[in-house]
């Protein structure tokens, strides 16, 4: 489970409930997060918390409380600082409290909100990420950040270099894939492909390449970046050495694309009465992009979509998040869901026309933007909730109690479980 998917299944229940149960936050040896109760129903620790300490060093127990039923944005970069600090105190702290790591770890918990998704989340899928740190601040920043008075230039410098390493080393890895061949594994790096035809259709970029020199001399490629994130995936490949097969498998995912997109334009006409046209700053809030975009309907500019998506019902979003959303914030992310779908999406500030005006908007548009206002039960919620651990614990208090009334001889279990999960 990736961090992001991590926080919003895992801890956000906790601290929505602002519950008092322990819960240890800590990587696997594959690099997936978990999020698990240390406790059984008697208050004593599970033997397993120690073997997890040795396994990840910047393991940590917490409680829901203790974010105070604070937003995503809150509680992903209270996580990231704890580990932060934690890596510090493990392999950086002499004692002093002084010098340039010291700097680091204190500039990063004063600016932590700074820095772009892309930062943050890259540094979340290190094992050592304050080593990460260390290692791409060049010794003239580590310095500056370590005197006395750090001034606004300095901290621009700071923030701008690491955005920059991040963004190169996302690049770099992002080049290199490892495709599935019918069964069979196959690393190549997309640079020394030479595209020969590609069309972009439906949130993807189909791509027939060459190079004369690989095992497979043509390969057909599907990639998309309808992420959270907006990094490169690579969802469909196709390798042979027949260029007349890869020129079928091409126009065939193409035509099969086309179709897709031609079936949601439809449904969205016949469905919602949408009328395609494109959104200007004729339908936006005046001066609405200076102000904070989160929570706000939004319209995308129709030159920062692909062709097909040029139309009013994908520029207009709901805003939900990201360092962007503030006019004067160093961070550009701009999260967002799609009007008919639920469907999350990254842009940039600078892609933002502005905040739409709903009285401007076209009827269809005021239409559904009020069916979403006015939906009880919103498609992201789910109604078969399983209980809260305090109230599972509770009913297993309950069963206890009746068994002492009824005189019942039962000996209480000796804590060797290994298993997370407590049936109450």
């Amino acid at each position: 489970m990736n961090f992001a998917t991590f926080i919003n299944a895992k801890i956000m229940p906790e601290v929505n409930g602002g519950t008092n149960e322990p819960i240890m936050i800590y990587r696997d040896s594959r690099g997936d997060w978990h999020g698990d109760h240390t406790q059984n129903q008697y208050g004593e620790e599970f033997d397993w918390v120690e073997d997890v300490k040795e396994q990840d060093p910047l393991a940590f127990i917490t409680t829901g409380a203790d974010y105070a039923k604070g937003s995503y944005p809150y509680v992903y970069d209270k996580i990231l600082l704890e580990r932060l600090r934690l890596e510090y105190d493990l392999f950086y702290n002499d004692g002093t409290n002084v010098g340039e790591p010291y700097a680091v770890v204190g500039f990063m918990e004063d600016n932590i909100g700074e820095f772009s998704h892309d930062v943050t989340d890259y540094l979340m899928e290190l094992e050592r990420p304050f080593a990460a740190l260390i290692e791409m601040i060049p010794q003239r920043l580590k310095r500056d950040i370590s005197g006395s008075f750090l001034d606004d230039e300095t901290q621009d410098k700071f923030i701008d270099h690491i955005e920059n390493e991040v963004a190169n080393r996302l690049n770099n890895r992002a080049r290199e894939v490892v495709l599935d061949n019918n069964g069979e594994e196959i690393r190549v790096n997309l640079d020394d492909y030479k595209t020969l035809q590609s069309q972009q259709i439906n949130g993807r970029n189909i791509t027939l390449s060459e190079n004369p020199q690989a095992e497979y001399r043509y390969m057909v490629c599907e990639s998309r970046w309808d992420n959270p994130l907006g990094l490169q995936e690579i969802v469909f490949t196709g390798l042979t050495n027949e260029y007349l097969e890869a020129l079928e498998k091409y126009t065939d995912t193409v035509k099969y694309y086309v179709g897709c997109a031609t079936s949601t334009r439809d449904m969205r006409k016949n469905l919602y009465g949408v009328e395609y046209g494109v959104l200007t700053e004729k339908e936006c809030v005046p001066n609405g992009i200076n102000t904070d975009l989160d929570g706000k309907m939004i319209i995308i500019k129709a030159e920062s979509l692909s062709p097909q998506y040029r139309t009013a019902d994908y520029q207009l979003r709901f805003c939900n998040g990201g360092f962007g959303t503030r006019p004067n914030s160093r961070g550009r992310a701009v999260f967002c869901t799609d009007l008919f779908e639920d469907k999350k999406s990254r842009f940039e500030r600078e892609d933002v026309l502005g905040v739409a005006d709903i009285s401007l908007l076209p009827e269809w548009a005021q239409k559904r933007i009020f069916e979403l206002k006015t939906e009880k039960t919103p498609p992201q919620k789910t109604t078969n909730k399983k209980p809260s651990l305090s109230k599972r614990i509770e009913k297993g208090k309950e069963k206890v109690r009746e068994a002492d009334k009824n005189n019942e001889k039962s000996e209480k279990p000796k804590n060797k479980s290994k298993g997370v999960d407590i049936d109450g």
